[in-house]
């Protein structure tokens, strides 16, 4: 009997309290981003979504994307400092660049958000968060 088992994992980043592992520099790191790292080591095979709200606007807010095939072995950066070096020298417009190149190939995906015309009640909030 063969049991075929689909994972997904989303990993949704608050970037205040997101702080991306760097090679070498994995102290430095949160613990959920340390999370994030292991939990797509430990499951070479799932597919991943990120989700952020910050998307290319910082590259260093990058450094978990490592499904993304941008760094790494057969890639044009061996590192995530390397990709990140590269491309911050050239400024927002490297930036830009990368985030229409993501979309291209259908690997990115931007959307803005607008509050105009929406309410929130304390007391429902509160409701559901206990």
């Amino acid at each position: 009997m063969c049991v075929c088992v689909c994972v997904c994992v989303c990993v949704c980043v608050c970037v205040p309290v997101f702080s991306p592992v760097q090679e070498g520099q994995e102290e430095t790191s949160s613990l959920t981003g340390q999370a994030v790292v292991k939990l797509q080591q430990l499951m070479p095979r799932a597919r991943v979504v990120y989700a952020s709200a910050t998307g290319v606007t910082d590259i260093t807010n990058m450094g978990y994307f490592s499904r993304m095939g941008l760094w790494g072995g057969g890639c044009s950066f061996d590192s995530f400092a390397t990709f990140e070096k590269a491309v911050s020298k050239r400024g927002i417009g490297a930036f830009e660049l990368l985030a229409m190149e993501l979309k291209g190939i259908g690997c990115y995906v931007s959307r803005g958000q607008q509050s105009r015309g929406t309410a929130a009640d304390a007391e429902d909030e509160a409701r559901l968060a206990g």
